[in-house]
Formats: C-alpha cells, structure tokens, sequence
C-alpha cells in the first residue's frame, strides 16, 4: 500500500505545474500531519467502521469550499481547497476526472477509483467503500475519504479541488455524513449506512410497524320490495 493520501499527490502536480506555492504545500503538509487521530473503538480485533458504505457525489458547480461538513463525533479533521490553473475564472463547465481515494488509519492509501468524465453539472457517480467487503486486517480498515476533482472552465483551463475528510472510528456514533452535504464543487447526495458488523451504532434490527388494520366494509341492509295487493274487485 502506498502512503499518499492523494493531497501529496496534488503538491506533486501542482508543482509540475509551477502554480503551487510554498506557503500552500507547508501548509497542506502540516493539515496530513495532523490528521492522524486516536481509535476510539474497537469491535474485536478491528478499529470501527462507522463511515458509509456507499456514497453518490453529485457535482454542483454554484457550490465551492469549505463547504457545509463539520468535525463531529465521527470526523476529527476536514479540509477542502480549489486552485484554479493559470486562470481567473473559477466557475467549471465540466469534470474530466472524479477521484476518490480512502486511507487506512495509518494515512496508506487502501482504494483509488478513477472516474473518466466528461461529467456535468447535476451528473451523479457512485462510490463502494472497501467497508462492503470483508475487513479482516486493522491496516484495511477506512481512516479517511478523500475526492479529487479536475474541472475545466468555458476558456478549458484546470481547476483542482480536493476534499478530504478524516474519521476517527467512534464505535458510538454514526452516520458520520448527512444527506446534502456540500464537499466544494459536489454534493454527498445519499449514502449507505455503516454495517452492524463493524459499528455497534448502527442498530441490528430495525422496529418493524404493523399494517393498520381495516375494518370489514359494511354493506347497507338488502331493500325489500314492498307487498303487493290485489286490486279491489
């Protein structure tokens, strides 16, 4: 596995680019530093997962950082930048790669997915959290998410914006996220809740309401004809 949360990534290109200063990359460094935070829990052999199963990112682009996310319960340490490219114009026209990357507790990165766009305002991806799957290893438990967009706008020039959010593996508290989220440029439009099997909060057996009964349909009382009598003679 390799030990790049994927904002390491970004000072990398960004300085290949020759954009990135280094007031940004000492500070962007100190934010990984910093991040690291202590377990609070543990079921069995293995840190909590309190995290989603399943996001759906949809793009928005009249939103920007930091965003609505707050450090909660859940989530000890949020950050979210843009740096547009050799252009003054931040408004996006289009996504040509969506990135999402999560990190174990040990900042090592544990799953990439690329999302090749074009993509546009309003267009949806969905991500699986490795938390799907079987965990068997502390080392392949989620510690951090974090989404890395690549925008152009009208003039086709690069604009960046990254996301990062990191847990701290409460075993207590979930969901970590609400629906509507903004993450920048994007929005957490729905998520999976996180499995009973790696978090205790998240109830087993869900309350169960009965159907209303009905009561029978009650139907009016057959009409009679009245007797009929013969006619006087």
């Amino acid at each position: 596995m390799e030990r790049n949360t994927g904002i390491v990534s970004f000072i990398f290109y960004l300085n290949r680019q020759k954009t990135f200063t280094m007031s940004w990359t000492r500070s962007l460094l100190f934010f990984l530093a910093t991040l690291s935070s202590t377990v609070q829990g543990q079921t069995g052999d293995l840190p909590c997962v309190c995290s989603p199963t399943t996001f759906t990112f949809k793009l928005n682009f009249n939103t920007v950082c930091p965003g609505t996310v707050d450090k909660n319960e859940g989530i000890s340490g949020i950050e979210c930048f843009g740096i547009p490219i050799d252009t003054d114009d931040i408004v996006p026209v289009k996504a040509e790669l969506i990135q999402v990357i999560e990190s174990n507790i040990g900042l090592q990165n544990i799953a990439i997915r690329d999302y090749d766009g074009p993509f546009f305002d309003g267009e949806e991806v969905t991500y699986a959290s490795v938390s799907t799957g079987d965990l068997t290893r502390p080392d392949e438990v989620p510690g951090s998410i974090q989404i890395n967009l690549r925008l152009r706008n009208a003039e086709d020039a690069i604009i960046l914006y990254a996301f990062t959010a990191r847990y701290t593996n409460n075993c207590d508290f979930t969901p970590v996220f609400e629906e509507g989220d903004v993450l920048g440029p994007i929005i957490l439009s729905s998520f999976s809740p996180a499995r009973p099997k790696y978090c205790p909060a998240v109830p087993t057996i869900f309350p169960v309401s009965s159907p209303p009964s009905s009561a029978a349909p009650v139907s009016d009382p057959p009409v009679s004809d009245p007797p009929v009598s013969d006619p006087p003679v």
